[in-house]
């Protein structure tokens, strides 16, 4: 799965931000609690409602995985 764009609002020191074309690897730097840390725990956040997402509809058979669309879910996008 590639991460092509974020978009966070209210989580944490970011109101509304924006992060497009992001390449296979990227360095953020910045000054001290300008964000940095902010921004993995948004990923950390991702990372936990997917896991909490694919728990919760384990069980139900009639749903495939191609079906189940983690991204449905948010206001940003993953593709």
């Amino acid at each position: 799965m590639r991460i092509e764009s974020l978009k966070i609002k209210n989580f944490k020191i970011f109101k509304d931000i924006l992060i497009r074309n992001i390449p296979n690897m990227a360095v953020f730097m910045g000054a001290n609690a300008s964000g940095k840390s902010t921004l993995f725990d948004a990923f950390g956040f991702l990372h936990d409602a997917r896991m909490l997402w694919c728990q919760l509809f384990a069980g139900f058979r009639a749903l495939t995985p191609s079906r189940l669309r983690f991204s449905d879910c948010f206001l940003w996008s993953i593709r």
